[in-house]
């Protein structure tokens, strides 16, 4: 399989314009005291990565700070996992099931 296939279904999500709000995100909103180190904005040294109910689909915002660098120039795999870890159950409270 090519990567253009394997990268198919999220050429609709690929090309969309997100829009970015400075309404609470939904573990904002959810947990306001959460220290988790991905998703925690009560954790001062975390990612506080926010994610967003965007019509049909839940989209995130993280912004990578230079010590999630691998020292290859590419976010560390640990930070991705944690990003992808906290940005999963999101979905449920947003579609309502």
């Amino acid at each position: 399989m090519t990567e253009g296939e394997l990268l198919k279904p999220f050429a609709s999500l690929r090309d969309s314009q997100v829009t970015v709000t400075t309404n609470p995100s939904i573990q904002e909103s959810l947990y306001p005291e959460l220290t988790c180190f991905g998703c925690g904005h009560a954790n001062p040294r975390g990612c506080h990565l926010r994610s967003y109910a965007d019509g049909d689909v839940t989209v995130a915002e993280f912004n990578p700070r230079p010590e999630h660098d691998n020292r290859f120039g590419f976010v560390n795999g640990g930070i991705i996992a944690t990003v992808l870890d906290c940005h999963g159950p999101c979905g449920r409270p947003s579609t309502g099931t």
